[in-house]
């Protein structure tokens, strides 16, 4: 892909690729507005996509949109955008999830027309020139992301996101409460092996390595400029980060987007070699998370923990009303644009351990017929150093990274939250002697068929684009 100008052709071609991400049973919980006149695209929340049973404090929602603002970085990577991100910008709205800065290329002509069959939401974007550094996004103008009075926000690390988002390790509070909009932004400090967490950790100083932005003052500090979206393309709660460093590396992940998909098959009784599993490990480093192969008897303890955790939902009514909310079935499957359809839920497992949900349940499925599994599956768990939404940000951009990567190298992948979405099973998953604190997914890895892909909204169902910052 070629640099483009930044308008509404080349935004919906960079949320097109964002929305394949994966999220828990398809759910695609996040929603996007673009605000041309400050560059910044805005990921929010979509709580009416959250699951309050399986779910309840939104961990996995996170976890989603996290996933999906990596594909984002991805992308705009590859179509030659640099971009600076801010994680939960703004404290007093912690639907916010990030905001996203683009420099676009120089304006050499009038902007592209929009993709034909583009909803008017999408609006256009008018070329404008931005906002003087230091100037406060208002109508008109467009004070990039991370931008004060005091100038642009030093660059963080690639493999120092943890450090960027910065913060105490409170407990995680659910999405929307006084304490997540207080303190939602601390996220974990974890940067890898040797690199130091929160405060005593020391700022990068190769060629190679970006700074850590310093953080904005807490709201009972000083007041916002403006508030909402206002506050979070003007100025940021959280420091910044950027991927200039990392542009080769991310672009090399493109093509693994429209290839990666979640697979539900049997997999080869085959290791998977050191060296693969050395760049998936340094893949989950470079987000400021861990991820842990799963030995043998670790193996053994997580599989128990599913079948815990599928006999607990077997008798809970709520469990299931998630499950069925997500599941299409019959005529529903095909014209699906989100949960998982039928075609997806794979064989039915009749030897071998496997670490899948069971989408059809009892429930029989045409045509789907059955297989033998792994016997000797491989596990990996992505773990982050604390449990905030900040945090949860973090796991969901690790494990997109380690997905594409994988995918890159030829393995399948699959994705089991089961036996997390308890906290008693939760704490038993991860291993006491190696792994970090808090386990947020389980991977499953190996050679084997891809997958369907499965479906995905229209773009002029998750994209807003706005002309100002406080055009509604």
């Amino acid at each position: 892909m070629s640099v483009r100008q930044l308008d509404a052709r080349t935004v919906t071609a960079l949320v097109a690729d964002a929305t394949a991400a994966p999220s828990m049973h398809n759910a695609q919980p996040w929603r996007f507005r673009y605000v041309c006149d400050a560059h910044t695209l805005l990921l929010h929340a979509d709580l009416t996509r959250a699951m309050h049973h399986t779910d309840p404090g939104n961990r996995s929602l996170h976890i989603g949109c996290g996933a999906a603002l990596f594909n984002l970085r991805v992308a705009a990577a590859h179509a030659g955008l640099p971009c600076t991100v801010h994680l939960l910008p703004d404290p007093a709205d912690p639907q916010l999830l990030a905001s996203v800065h683009f420099t676009p290329a120089e304006e050499t002509g009038p902007p592209e027309p929009a993709p034909p069959g583009t909803s008017a939401r999408l609006g256009t974007c008018t070329p404008g020139a931005p906002a003087a550094p230091g100037s406060a996004a208002r109508p008109g103008t467009s004070a990039p992301a991370g931008q004060d009075a005091a100038g642009p926000a030093a660059r963080a690390s690639a493999g120092s996101r943890a450090d960027a988002a910065g913060g105490a390790h409170a407990p995680a509070p659910a999405l929307g409460s006084a304490a997540d909009a207080a303190g939602g932004v601390g996220a974990a400090a974890h940067a890898g092996p040797g690199r130091g967490t929160g405060s005593d950790a020391a700022p990068a100083t190769s060629a190679t390595q970006n700074t850590v932005a310093p953080a904005a003052p807490a709201a009972s500090d000083a007041p916002a400029p403006g508030s909402g979206a206002d506050a979070a393309v003007g100025a940021s709660a959280s420091a910044a980060f950027d991927d200039r460093g990392d542009t080769e590396d991310l672009r090399s992940l493109y093509p693994a987007i429209a290839l990666r998909h979640t697979s539900r098959y049997p997999f080869e009784e085959r290791d998977v070699p050191e060296d693969v599993r050395g760049a998936l490990v340094d893949a989950a480093e470079r987000e400021g998370a861990e991820l842990l192969f799963a030995g043998t008897w670790h193996t053994e303890a997580v599989l128990e923990l599913v079948r815990d955790a599928e006999s607990r939902d077997a008798i809970d009514p709520a469990a299931a009303g998630d499950l069925a909310r997500w599941t299409r079935r019959g005529p529903d499957a095909g014209a699906a644009a989100d949960g998982v359809p039928e075609y997806a839920f794979g064989p039915r497992p009749r030897d071998g351990r496997s670490p899948l949900r069971d989408f059809a349940g009892r429930r029989p499925v045409p045509d789907r017929g059955g297989a033998a599994f792994e016997r000797h599956p491989h596990l990996a768990l992505l773990s982050t150093h604390g449990d905030t939404p900040a945090d949860w940000l973090l796991a969901g951009q690790a494990l997109e990274r380690v997905l594409l990567r994988a995918t890159g190298a030829g393995l399948a992948t699959s994705l089991t939250s089961h036996p997390l979405e308890r906290g008693d099973l939760r704490m038993l998953a991860r291993d006491p002697v190696s792994g970090l604190g808090h386990v947020q997914m389980v991977l499953r890895l190996g050679y084997g068929p891809a997958g369907p892909a499965t479906p995905r909204r229209p773009v002029a169902e998750v994209l807003e684009v706005t002309q100002r910052v406080r055009e509604v």
